[in-house]
């Protein structure tokens, strides 16, 4: 989505409409260095070569000099020029450190006096949390910046105009990435009614309106405010030729996406090949990585690929305007476009040739970049120590006193939290480990139960088998018969004991029947027989608890393997173990 970085490319690269406002002479005892205007010229469309200047001058300052607003600002350019390196960690860190040296500056040194904050730095540092996708953080910053453009003195009038604006479009921009599409209309419609009406200004917020709608899918829309830039351009006046052809040249690109993103390469291709003509015409100007050709000029060679004219798409991507002002990015994008022009040619060569460039520029850079910021921030690191030693002279015994006063109270308050934290600790691991005894106990007395049940309906198995032997030998006995009825009302009342023995069973192993009553082909035998094997008793020792013979056992322990799906070679006492 090209608004996504043309947004802040403009709120950034217009910052200097009245740069003679940031722009001044450091008083060097070298004499006069005027680089931080190649820094403000540099700044976007070579970037390396503003970062040189910057550091250059920073070397140039004496140890000791007085914290001016030329140094805040220096500050806040290096940052704007890693912003526009894409280097958001590093732009972040300097437009920070701009901020902090702009608190420490004297009043009276400020341009507005009543403004609390740069407001230009905060839409700088919006905009890095806007690449990094921090929207709510990023509007935020942007809404700071508008509470400070609304401090402006009544001289800057033109400045909080311009500034307000960028930031009404810049939080028109959020709400498209949220999709509140309304939310943006309305914003932008805010920020084009405050530029004013000179032609530049109208066609750059209908750019801004004509792709919201394109977005919106507000087709009608969008081709109306492509009309009212077209009709802007024809009728541009000389001072504006380059910034209006600009404006026209993106807004034949930004069509030019959208029909190759719904497939209508014909039409596409009218569009950006138009594109490409506007910029030719100021071939020759210096234009930010964001304006160049390279960006057109890909678009149109990744259609000719997609139709298939892969040798028509390699000469424009080798003519292609690349140079070390084209950004890694864009020339990673080309490569990769190459490669898939080699990959379906079956130019294996050349394809090793792109991959091999492709890695280079994703691993290079990045240790260059590395080894470079080092080596800045540690020069800006110097500088700024030994202007906050000038500037805290006066304030320091009173600072160490109070930091000393609040570190022994911290450590004192900190001293009494963990005491009382180490106490509470001993206190919840003295009651979880007594609970955990308590639980111990239970389970083994519960153990020890269970195995009293088993016992016992061992020894009722016995008696009943001993009635059996007496009643096969005292068949006709009277007396015996009576006896023979009490031990059986015994025995009867005596079931009972197998309930408990199946309560217990399931109070020491929670989960058992849980698992085995999920499976609804097994019947009470079943269960009865798994909760037998649960306690690890043998054949013998069933048929003896259950009074069956052991042939019966071996063929329901049978059943239930076959009823439990057990795997060939898979034993069942392993399997019910461990359930």
């Amino acid at each position: 989505m090209y608004l996504v970085g043309l947004i802040h490319f403009l709120v950034i690269s217009n910052i200097n409409v009245d740069d003679n406002f940031l722009t001044s002479n450091f008083q060097l005892d070298s004499g006069e260095i005027n680089s931080i205007d190649s820094i403000i010229k540099y700044k976007e469309t070579n970037s390396k070569k503003a970062l040189e200047f910057a550091f250059e001058l920073l070397k140039e300052i004496p140890e000791e000099f007085e914290l001016s607003l030329d140094y805040v600002n220096l500050n806040y350019y290096i940052g704007e020029t890693f912003y526009h390196l894409q280097d958001y960690v590093s732009s972040y860190q300097y437009l920070i450190k701009s901020l902090e040296l702009y608190e420490l500056l004297d009043k009276n040194k400020r341009r507005n006096r009543n403004v609390l904050k740069p407001p230009w730095i905060l839409s700088v540092m919006g905009a890095v949390y806007f690449k990094n996708g921090n929207y709510n953080i990023a509007e935020y910053y942007y809404n700071e910046a508008i509470e400070n453009f609304q401090l402006f003195d009544s001289e800057f009038t033109q400045e909080k105009i311009f500034g307000l604006s960028n930031a009404e479009e810049s939080l028109a921009q959020i709400e498209i990435q949220r999709g509140n599409f309304k939310n943006a209309e309305i914003l932008f419609k805010k920020a084009k009614e405050r530029r004013g009406d000179d032609t530049v200004s109208k066609m750059y917020s209908n750019l801004f309106l004509m792709e919201l709608y394109i977005l919106w899918n507000k087709l009608d829309f969008a081709e109306e405010y492509f009309s009212k830039i077209k009709f802007e351009y024809d009728n541009k006046g000389k001072d504006s030729r380059v910034e209006a052809t600009l404006h026209y040249s993106e807004a034949n690109l930004i069509y030019g996406k959208y029909f190759k993103d719904i497939l209508d390469y014909n039409k596409a291709l009218n569009f950006l090949l138009a594109a490409k003509k506007e910029l030719e015409k100021i071939n020759g100007e210096i234009l930010s990585p964001y304006q160049s050709y390279q960006r057109v000029d890909y678009e149109i060679a990744d259609i000719l690929i997609k139709t298939n004219k892969y040798q028509e798409a390699e000469q424009f991507l080798i003519n292609s305007n690349i140079d070390e002002n084209t950004t890694r990015n864009q020339k990673i994008l080309n490569f990769k476009l190459l490669e898939k022009i080699y990959s379906n040619t079956k130019e294996n060569d050349l394809l090793l040739s792109v991959k091999d460039s492709i890695i280079a520029y994703n691993e290079n850079p990045i240790n260059i970049q590395i080894q470079n910021e080092f080596n800045l921030l540690e020069n800006l690191i110097l500088v700024t120590d030994k202007q906050n030693e000038l500037n805290l002279s006066k304030l320091r015994t009173s600072t160490i006193t109070l930091i000393s006063i609040f570190s022994v109270v911290s450590l004192s308050l900190l001293i009494l939290f963990l005491r009382e934290n180490i106490q509470l600790q001993r206190q919840k691991n003295y009651k979880l480990k007594y609970e955990k005894s308590i639980i111990k106990n239970e389970l083994k007395l519960k153990e020890r139960e269970l195995f009293s049940k088993i016992n016992f309906i061992s020894q009722r198995n016995q008696h009943i088998s001993n009635i059996k032997d007496k009643i096969s030998k005292n068949n006709n006995d009277p007396s015996f018969i009576k006896n023979l009825e009490n031990e059986l009302k015994y025995l009867t009342s005596s079931n009972r004991a197998y309930k408990e023995f199946d309560k217990m069973l399931s109070q020491v192993y929670p989960k058992f029947y849980e698992k085995l009553n999920s499976n609804p082909g097994l019947s009470k035998t079943d269960i009865r027989l798994a909760a037998y094997i649960k306690m690890n008793h043998s054949n013998h020792e069933i048929s003896r608890i259950s009074g069956i013979s052991i042939r019966t056992v071996e063929s329901q322990r049978y059943r239930l393997s076959k009823k439990l799906k057990l795997k060939k070679g898979q034993e069942l006492n392993s399997f019910i173990n461990n359930i």
